[in-house]
């Protein structure tokens, strides 16, 4: 098996991700993100009412959404797009393949 290794630099436009929702109030949507590769198409800033800046990752994703998360993938008027934070994102590659294979490790528990 191939083995990945996990560099700790920031993400960037084009990378591939597979993320996790910090709150773990929606198992589905978690299941959904822990299953599905998406793509980093965009990097915003967003300001806390101190100043200090936090990066959100907005990552499209081309497999279909469930209908029942739909509501919750309207970052903007398209609705297969998110927000993450970079603690939010567990996984990241410049290759979807490398990817795949982490997801098929934790499919067939390797």
């Amino acid at each position: 098996m191939k083995h990945l290794k996990e560099y700790k630099s920031n993400p960037k436009i084009g990378d591939y991700v597979i993320c996790q929702e910090d709150n773990n109030f929606r198992s589905d949507l978690n299941n959904f993100l822990l299953n599905n590769i998406g793509e980093i198409v965009s990097i915003d800033t967003l300001y806390s009412s101190d100043g200090k800046g936090y990066n959100l990752y907005v990552t499209k994703y081309d497999t279909v959404i469930p209908i029942k998360l739909k509501n919750l993938f309207i970052f903007d008027e398209f609705s297969d797009r998110r927000g993450f934070y970079p603690d939010e994102i567990i996984h990241k590659s410049e290759n979807k393949k490398d990817l795949n294979i982490i997801i098929d490790a934790n499919k067939y528990n390797l």
